[in-house]
């Protein structure tokens, strides 16, 4: 979303996302489906971390202890970036 459209529905976003506290029940003796983590090029892995550290800082992630990874994907926007 554009800054200018940000500005137009600003009223309708919430300024803080609530905090959601949940946990997922494992079946005991039943292994993860966890992958291998695909390696990626070192742009890549900065822009990654960027992008990570933006979501922390704005609390809409936090760090987990979890033995799973999750593939991420990066697609370039329509302007190239």
């Amino acid at each position: 979303m554009s800054f200018l459209q940000e500005i137009d529905f600003q009223d309708i976003f919430l300024n803080e996302v609530p905090r959601i506290e949940h946990h997922i029940d494992l079946i005991p003796r039943v292994a993860l489906p966890n992958r291998p983590i695909y390696r990626s090029k070192s742009n890549e892995t900065k822009e990654i971390q960027k992008q990570v550290n933006n979501l922390l800082s704005k609390g809409y992630v936090r760090e987990s202890m979890s033995p799973c990874v999750v593939t991420i994907l990066l697609v370039p926007k329509n302007d190239g970036t």
